[in-house]
Order: structure tokens, then C-alpha cells, then sequence
């Protein structure tokens, strides 16, 4: 986030990149050669400065070249990014790896960089033909966009779908354990445990997505890190008593399948990073400071894709709630809940995330939400039975009559309610979304002051985090 803001000040102020480049790389050169405890900070600033030059040269580009085709009619041919979703009769979808064709009926034929969220007009009958990964060729009015996104495309026209180059096998499975699933379930429930299980996000209705956004429980709507992360720890003390070799091949490879099938995003890149690491250091009996981890982490996918920092909210608040989990909840955990209830160690991972987004997510969105932490009690503990049962009852309707398959599937269908009504029952309340957006300034000084309360809270209470394990 603030590598964002550094490369749009200096864009807005005019400086140089060169003004920059000279005292990154004497920062750099100071914290390689000095000795001193102050390098760490000084290798991290000296990092910035050069990144901001980086940065600051791509949003050049990026917008520049956006800029200049907002308010045309533009033809383009590019790749679908993620599930397509149907909200009123809009079929909505996000674009990358995007090639421009025509601009107001003037040939082109020019790559862009950069990301649009585009609508197709007649959704309702386009519903099902699209899938992620498939490349197609739209029209329509180019208008500003929001957030990660350069551009988008509102009520474009569908001009042509190349199916040929969709690599997505497992979306097939998926868009068939979704079949099954429907045959025992309503709407809403079916599409909530796909959500949960596989990560398809295509039938979540718009009133779901209201009502988990609302109750702050996004981040159990669709498979995630979170996801991910119990599915290893489940997998791994399966078969971790038989032999350690076994529990690390058989992890690894659910963590494969499983990122296969949910497809890229911030989020799933972190987790599977973190699951992997984790899983290395705890088969050769080692230990990984999580400090350590959440920058190693952070560096690896900055530097297999640079633009992130500049330019992806969700790479931050992804990272910023993962070091709420693995850095300031145990510290919480052992000041409060030192005989160990789940419940409340459910509530403080749920509070230390929190507080760690919230300032992100008031300053690009605009809005705080002071329910997540209730609704996140209520329904956590039972996500990973209610991910068990869902899928069993996706495999009960792939092979037993519909009318035993109905009874098998009656527990997963009681816990989906539940997380329904929860999410419902948040979203209604007075407090779920108020409208508050800081300033830069106020965020870094929350985020410099909350790091130095958390020193002074780990000096206090001594915690070891080297004990400390993800996946275990």
C-alpha cells in the first residue's frame, strides 16, 4: 500500500526516478557493509525507493495507455481472469493479458497492460458458455476504473469465444461436483459449499455476496489460504503418525490440486508459499521464525510478479492478515487465553486480522466494519466439518439415489443455513458498514505505532515463535 501511494505521490509531484535511485542504493550498500541493528530498516527503505522507481515507470505506462482510450469504443480480445458471475442479467467478469483490436473502428492490434472488470450484456443466455481462461473477443465503452483495475467495460458485446485455448480441466470437475451438489441442495446452499470446497464463485447470487460482505465473512465465501491452510494441517496429522514422508508427498500434492483448482489470486499464492514452506522446515525437523517466513513469502511473490506491490490491494491486505495470525494473535493468545480454549483462539486470530486490514481497507474502500469479528466466531469453528460434509454430500449425489443422497446430505445442508443466516443476520446490523476513510499519513503512523506495541507486547510476554508451526 504504500509502495502504491510512494509511486502516485511521486507521479503527482514530478520527481524523477533518477532523484531516487542514488539514495536507494546507498541504503543498500550502507545495510550490506555496516554491522549495526538500524540495517534491516535501512535494506527495507533503500528496497522501497528503488521499487518506487519500478513502480513509479509501470503506473506511467499502464495509465497513460488507459487514459487515452477511456471514453472510446474499443474492440479487444483478452483472457478471463476468473469465474464469470450473473447479476442482473449483467454476466461480470475480470480481463487480463489484454490485446486491443479496433478504437472507434480504427485498427489497432496492440497488447495493453493492466487489468479491466468487464460486464456482457444478455448474461442470462451467456451463462454457463464462459469459462475462466477462455479467450474472447468484446466491444463496448471504456470507462475509469477502481481499484486493481485499470478500466472497465460496462454491457459490452460478445464477439467471439476461442474455447480452444481454455486450460482449465479441473473447472470441468468443478462445474460438475456443482451439478451434484444442486441435486440436493437449494441455490444458495449448493453455491455457498462450492464456495467453500473448490472455490467456484460463478452461482453466488448478488444477494449472498451483499450479505457476506456486509457481515465481514468474505473470507470464508470462497476457498482461501484459510482453506487451504485446513485442509494441510488435517491432511498432514492424518498421516504423519504412519511416516513423515507419506504426510509430506500426500500434502504437497493436495496443495497442488487444490491450487490447480481455485486458480491465482494473492491470497492462494501467500497460502500456498506459507503451506510449503512450512511443510519443508517441519518434515526436516526445523523451525521458520514467522517474521521471517512473511517476508520471504512477501519477496518470492513480489518478485515473480513486481506489479503487485504497486498496484494489487488484495497482495496487502492478504499479507497483512496473515502476520495478524502468525505474529500478534499469539502474543494475544498467551496474554488472554492461556489454558488454550479453540474458541477464543479463534476470536483473537479473527481480532489481530482484523486490526491489521482495517486501516487498508478504509483507505481504498472507504468503509469500516465493526460485526467480522462476531460473525467470524459464529461461524469459523465449524468450516472445516461443514467443507467435509458438503463434499461428501457432493459424492453421495454423484452415486446413490437422489432420495438416500438427500438424508446423507441433511447435516452439510443444516450447517450451510447456518452460515447463510449468520451471514444475513450481520450484514443487517447497525454496524456493518460505516463510511470512514482515512488519511495516508494516519495509516502509516497506525501501522509504526501498532509495530512498536507489538514489540513491546513480544519483550513482555517472551512468546517463542520458533515453537510456532502453520501447519501444525
Amino acid at each position: 500500500m504504500l509502495g502504491i501511494e510512494l509511486c502516485r505521490w511521486s507521479v503527482w509531484r514530478g520527481i524523477a526516478p533518477t532523484c531516487l535511485i542514488l539514495p536507494g542504493v546507498l541504503l543498500l550498500v550502507i545495510s550490506v557493509i555496516s554491522r549495526a541493528k538500524i540495517i534491516i530498516p535501512m535494506a527495507v527503505f533503500g528496497g522501497l525507493l528503488l521499487g518506487v522507481v519500478r513502480g513509479r515507470a509501470a503506473i506511467v505506462l499502464t495509465e497513460t495507455a488507459w487514459q487515452k482510450v477511456v471514453g472510446d469504443t474499443v474492440m479487444m480480445t483478452a483472457t478471463i481472469d476468473d469465474d464469470p458471475t450473473l447479476n442482473k442479467n449483467n454476466l461480470t467478469m475480470p480481463l487480463d493479458n489484454i490485446e486491443i483490436n479496433r478504437i472507434d473502428n480504427q485498427e489497432v492490434n496492440r497488447p495493453i497492460s493492466g487489468k479491466i472488470w468487464a460486464s456482457l450484456k444478455d448474461g442470462a443466455k451467456l451463462s454457463g458458455k464462459l469459462k475462466r481462461y477462455d479467450r474472447i473477443t468484446i466491444t463496448g465503452l471504456v470507462d475509469s476504473g477502481f481499484g486493481s483495475y485499470n478500466a472497465t467495460m460496462a454491457r459490452a458485446t460478445l464477439n467471439k469465444i476461442e474455447r480452444g485455448v481454455s486450460v482449465d480441466p479441473l473447472g470441468r470437475l468443478r462445474g460438475w461436483f456443482g451439478a451434484q451438489l444442486s441435486k440436493v441442495m437449494n441455490a444458495d446452499e449448493a453455491a455457498l459449499g462450492m464456495g467453500l470446497v473448490a472455490g467456484q464463485k460463478a452461482n453466488l447470487s448478488s444477494q449472498m455476496k451483499q450479505a457476506f460482505t456486509g457481515a465481514s465473512l468474505t473470507h470464508i465465501l470462497v476457498a482461501s489460504g484459510y482453506n487451504l491452510t485446513i485442509l494441510v494441517r488435517f491432511c498432514r496429522r492424518l498421516f504423519a503418525k504412519k511416516s513423515r514422508l507419506i504426510a509430506l508427498i500426500s500434502s504437497l500434492t493436495l496443495i497442488l490440486l487444490f491450487s490447480l483448482m481455485v486458480g491465482d489470486s494473492a491470497s492462494m499464492n501467500r497460502a500456498v508459499l506459507v503451506s510449503v514452506l512450512s511443510l519443508l522446515t517441519w518434515y526436516v525437523g526445523r523451525s521458520i521464525h514467522p517474521v521471517v517466513l512473511l517476508l520471504l513469502t512477501s519477496a518470492i511473490t513480489a518478485m515473480v510478479e513486481p506489479s503487485v506491490i504497486f498496484g494489487d490491494v488484495g497482495w496487502y491486505l492478504s499479507f497483512f492478515s496473515f502476520a495478524g495470525v502468525i505474529i500478534l494473535a499469539p502474543l494475544l493468545n498467551d496474554l488472554i487465553n492461556k489454558r488454550g480454549n479453540s474458541l477464543m483462539q479463534i476470536m483473537l486470530e479473527t481480532l489481530a486480522a482484523t486490526l491489521l486490514t482495517v486501516p487498508i481497507v478504509a483507505y481504498f474502500m472507504g468503509t469500516v466494519s465493526l460485526v467480522g469479528i462476531i460473525t467470524s466466531v459464529l461461524v469459523l469453528p465449524i468450516i472445516p466439518l461443514t467443507m467435509a460434509l458438503a463434499f461428501l454430500a457432493g459424492l453421495a449425489a454423484s452415486v446413490l439415489p437422489v432420495a438416500v443422497a438427500d438424508i446423507l446430505a441433511l447435516p452439510a445442508k443444516l450447517l450451510l443455513d447456518y452460515i447463510i443466516l449468520v451471514a444475513k443476520w450481520g450484514a443487517s446490523l447497525p454496524l456493518s458498514s460505516i463510511e470512514y476513510q482515512p488519511s495516508l499519513s494516519f495509516v502509516i503512523i497506525y501501522y509504526l505505532v501498532f509495530t512498536i506495541g507489538v514489540i513491546i507486547l513480544w519483550r513482555t510476554i517472551k512468546h517463542n515463535f520458533r515453537g510456532d508451526n502453520v501447519v501444525e
